[in-house]
């Protein structure tokens, strides 16, 4: 039962009346499935590399590293995955679980669950090297210990960095720095940083494809792009390709967030030569979520850890019922005439889903699909904005110290979240516009505070009664 737990198993059992084996039982048999599936998956993929091999002793490939828990620095468990970069096809696995006070056979590791991928990594650039397997590009999340470990052993391969991975991290450190009182001008930036990456690094590519541009003029004119976004987001647009909208741009006034944001998108467009190539690690993330649905983050599997693995990975590169039938076949095990008609069917299936989706058709429809989706959304958000209505509160309107508006008209915001109004009288944090502040709002309306003062009371009286009752 993959997925299921021992105790969750034998309570179903229970359930159904069903007698289940002893502890000692399952275990055994765990651990004889545990080999047969090492055994069966090893062979699996080494049919995958000796097909490349046949083709070329050059790959491209691409790794990534995943962790048993959500966060990697508590994990027990950690595999790294290696990828063909052009089919996805499965080319090496290395399962790491770290040593505890319970010692296990399928206990492997010692160090901290942050040298995992360093370690895995080497384990599969030596299994490269006794099959004369040389990598000449490879990609990655960015990671350091990759890059080394590579190095070592392909110092001639080239690197590609996941322009995903690069993007977020751009957003997020702009987000962090935007909290900071210091940068509050860098609010918002972080999201258009975002696109401004994506979309100069497609216009590179586009050139490179048609022949416009060398891969060396690309690097430099993908430099300059990059470092383009000083200028938008200070409000110059001359050297934009967009249309002319109203873009919010931070003050020249705000000289630290200016130069912040300067050294972040230097440290960027340093590392240009990298994303020419437009390359992501989607595929193998892709597999990290197969390998979730069977061996979940949220428990530790210390016994059969490498088992669900495999398990997960081959279902990512093969039909379920393709390495399933092998390895059931392996094992002595015999189908009914009725199992294998249902074999047979989901086979042909797979065959005519893969045949539809290489065909001209399929892909024509996706784009249109795509188009039509993003068309809906405009016409959507258009909408949306003008049915949308600020509804003020009619109790309290208050004056603060922020800027008017067009028509002369200060803030009249009750809301914490409004840009102009930091704090309002029904927040209780004390800030620089709050009420026991001399600077603070002023009330241009009161309420009348005796009626609520006398709710307030007739609660608690009511309260005071309730427990005196209870007592007596």
């Amino acid at each position: 039962m993959v997925g299921i737990r021992q105790h969750q198993l034998f309570q179903q059992l229970s359930l159904t009346g069903i007698k289940h084996t002893s502890n000692v039982t399952y275990h055994n048999i765990l651990h004889k499935l545990q080999k047969r599936m090492e055994v069966f998956g090893t062979s699996k993929i080494k049919q995958n590399r000796d097909k490349l091999k046949e083709k070329n002793s050059n790959i491209d490939v691409v790794f990534d590293c995943r962790w048993s828990k959500p966060r990697g620095y508590n994990s027990e468990q950690g595999t790294v995955i290696c990828l063909e970069m052009n089919s996805g096809n499965l080319l090496g696995i290395a399962n790491m679980v770290r040593v505890r006070t319970k010692k296990l056979s399928s206990q492997n590791y010692i160090e901290s669950a942050k040298a995992m991928e360093g370690t895995g990594v080497t384990q599969i650039c030596e299994l490269f090297q006794k099959e004369n397997l040389q990598i000449a590009n490879y990609a990655h999340d960015d990671d350091a210990q990759t890059r080394s470990v590579i190095s070592k052993f392909f110092p001639q391969a080239k690197e590609d960095i996941c322009i995903g991975h690069v993007a977020k991290n751009l957003r997020n450190t702009i987000k962090n720095l935007a909290k900071q009182s210091k940068y509050k001008a860098l609010k918002g930036f972080g999201q258009s940083a975002y696109r401004w990456l994506f979309i100069s690094v497609k216009m590179v590519k586009k050139d490179i494809q048609n022949g416009k541009i060398t891969s060396n003029e690309a690097i430099i004119e993908l430099q300059k792009n990059i470092k383009l976004f000083i200028n938008h987001a200070c409000g110059d647009h001359s050297f934009c390709k967009h249309k002319a909208k109203k873009y919010p741009k931070i003050p020249s006034s705000e000289i630290f967030s200016i130069e912040e944001l300067n050294k972040i998108i230097n440290q960027t467009a340093e590392k240009a030569a990298s994303y020419i190539r437009g390359k992501t690690v989607n595929m193998v993330e892709s597999c990290n979520s197969a390998i979730a649905s069977i061996c979940s983050k949220y428990f530790d599997w210390p016994t059969n850890y490498s088992f669900l693995v495999m398990c997960g990975a081959l279902t990512f590169s093969e039909h379920s019922s393709v390495w399933k039938e092998e390895f059931l076949c392996q094992s002595g095990y015999k189908f009914s005439e009725y199992t294998k008609m249902e074999l047979t069917k989901e086979k042909k299936r797979k065959k005519k889903d893969s045949e539809r989706k290489q065909t001209e058709q399929y892909k024509t429809k996706k784009v249109q699909l795509k188009e039509l989706k993003r068309q809906r959304n405009k016409v959507t958000n258009k909408e949306k904005k003008k049915d949308f209505t600020y509804k003020k509160n009619e109790d309290v309107i208050q004056k603060c110290h922020c800027k008017t508006d067009k028509n002369g008209v200060n803030c009249t915001s009750n809301r914490c979240s409004c840009r102009n109004l930091k704090c309002n009288f029904f927040c209780k944090c004390k800030g620089e516009n709050c009420l026991n502040n001399p600077q603070g709002t002023i009330l241009l309306k009161k309420i009348n505070f005796k009626d609520e003062i006398e709710k307030e009371k007739n609660k608690s009286i009511f309260i005071k009664k309730r427990k005196i009752g209870k007592h007596n």
